[in-house]
């Protein structure tokens, strides 16, 4: 079963705007919260006023955040992506949120698309970007030209995203990941940025956990576990429209996507298992959550198991498409909710809530 490259690829917009439309199918989404998994403790005298909670923290390199929140990566590499990113990019400055851009995959074969990112710096000149590239491209390209693609952004942190499942389901898939941890070392050790590892709705495994701990340099992992968007079925129903190219290897992709359509590690249990590796290797190593998260109770969930920052995408995304005003309502929503939970359970901040709170999982 062969595997295109990008640069031999000229249908790569197209199968970014699929990718964009799929996540709004609910067959590709999983419906599984960490709020559905864990349970925490109501405080009924939080000793404390609601006006009182704060949601404001500092990351990265000295970076001031409103919120423990991010806009997770979504899309980027085509002209419907750029009024999109427009949109969230003045959102997230207005809040005062990270945003996570889609991957820069493009950028690699075109200079030119580094414009779009330069047009919304010069806009949104106080807004926080965080660069995105797959781990395969990061192999087989060097670091060499994916710290160039931080710097297009004037990046505060850099992404680098592994989906095997993906990768190895889709038509154009590139699914080579040897030396990726060989890869991942040489990129921290020259990154002048954070990095962070991130998996995009499969979540990660203590084994790898543990492993990427080790990793010198490496800020943080994002566990982005199974949840919401699962991108195994996306490419499935992807398969199952290509038909004008019905072949016997994209009739395998349509029957192996239905067997492994409920893949993955959740982002609780994922969570989990960061906190684990944690304290096997002794590190102070920090962990992201994303995958499946659609509430402020979600959020404070994630904060609790000691996630530093927890990502949306998809919701995002369907809010975003409806505008501007819609976004913002989102964005306040979960704000508002996850003061909520923070106020419940006693915490009048999140470090203090990421360091004392107490869950268990629910039978």
């Amino acid at each position: 079963m062969s595997h295109s490259t990008l640069d031999k690829d000229p249908k790569f917009e197209a199968r970014k705007v699929d990718h964009m439309a799929q996540s709004l199918n609910l067959a590709n989404q999983v419906g599984l919260s960490p709020s559905d998994e864990i349970r925490l403790y109501h405080k009924a005298l939080p000793e404390l006023d609601f006006s009182d909670v704060s949601l404001n923290v500092e990351i990265l390199q000295n970076v001031k955040l409103a919120a423990p929140i991010f806009v997770s990566s979504m899309t980027a590499g085509h002209q419907e992506g750029e009024s999109l990113n427009y949109t969230l990019a003045k959102a997230c400055q207005a809040k005062g949120w990270l945003f996570a851009v889609g991957s820069q995959r493009k950028q690699l074969s075109d200079p030119t698309k580094d414009q779009e990112w330069m047009r919304l710096m010069h806009d949104f000149p106080h807004l926080n970007l965080a660069g995105n590239l797959g781990l395969a491209q990061l192999i087989t390209k060097g670091p060499d030209a994916v710290l160039r693609l931080a710097e297009s952004l004037q990046a505060k942190a850099l992404f680098i995203h592994c989906n095997p499942l993906q990768e190895v389901l889709q038509r154009e898939g590139t699914p080579q990941f040897k030396n990726g941890f060989k890869a991942l070392e040489e990129l921290c050790k020259l990154s002048s940025v954070p990095v962070i590892l991130k998996e995009t709705g499969c979540g990660l495994d203590l084994a790898t956990l543990t492993q990427l701990f080790k990793v010198p340099g490496l800020y943080a992992v994002d566990v982005a576990g199974f949840g919401g968007t699962h991108w195994g079925r996306i490419e499935g129903h992807r398969n199952l429209e290509a038909k004008d190219e019905i072949s016997t290897q994209t009739q395998m992709l349509i029957s192996a996507s239905k067997t492994y359509a409920h893949w993955g590690i959740s982002t609780a249990q994922s969570l989990a298992y960061a906190e684990q590796a944690k304290v096997e290797t002794s590190t102070m190593s920090k962990y992201w959550a994303s995958g499946g998260i659609r509430s402020g109770l979600d959020i404070v969930s994630c904060l609790a198991m000691g996630a530093e920052m927890v990502g949306l995408a998809q919701p995002i995304l369907k809010h975003a498409l409806m505008g501007y005003d819609s976004l913002i309502q989102f964005m306040d929503l979960l704000e508002f909710e996850t003061k909520i939970g923070l106020f419940c359970t006693g915490f009048k901040d999140v470090g203090s809530c990421q360091k004392d709170a107490k869950w268990d999982w629910k039978k």
